[in-house]
C-alpha cells in the first residue's frame, strides 16, 4: 500500500469552504426569520433593535442583528481566505511516486 500525503493547504481551504457554507445557513435563516419579530419593544425577551422590514417596524434581539449584519463581512473574508488557500495548494509542483501507484507527494522547495 502507498503512503498518501495530504496537503495542508487543501485540508484549509475544506475547512473553509465548510465554514462559507454553515455562515451562509446561519444568514438565509436569519433573513427569512426577521420579518417575524414582534413589532412592539419587549424588554424582557431582548426585542430592543428597531428594523424595518419591508416597510414595517419589527423589534430584533441583538443576536438577531449581529447575525444579520455580521455574517456577510465574515462570509467576505471567509471566502477570500478560501480562493487563496485554494491558489496556494493549486501552485504547490507535483510529482508521482516512484511506486507507480499515483500517489501525489509535493515537491518542497
Amino acid at each position: 500500500m502507498g503512503k498518501s500525503t495530504t496537503n495542508a493547504w487543501k485540508v484549509l481551504w475544506l475547512a473553509l469552504q465548510g465554514c462559507v457554507y454553515i455562515c451562509l445557513a446561519l444568514w438565509i435563516y436569519t433573513t427569512s426569520t426577521v420579518c417575524s419579530s414582534p413589532g412592539v419593544l419587549d424588554m424582557t425577551t431582548g426585542h430592543v433593535i428597531p428594523y424595518n422590514c419591508h416597510g414595517s417596524i419589527v423589534f430584533l434581539t441583538r443576536t438577531q442583528n449581529v447575525l444579520l449584519k455580521g455574517l456577510i463581512p465574515a462570509l467576505i473574508l471567509l471566502g477570500g481566505s478560501g480562493v487563496a488557500a485554494d491558489k496556494e495548494q493549486s501552485a504547490l509542483p507535483w510529482v508521482i511516486n516512484s511506486s507507480g501507484k499515483g500517489n501525489q507527494i509535493p515537491i518542497l522547495v
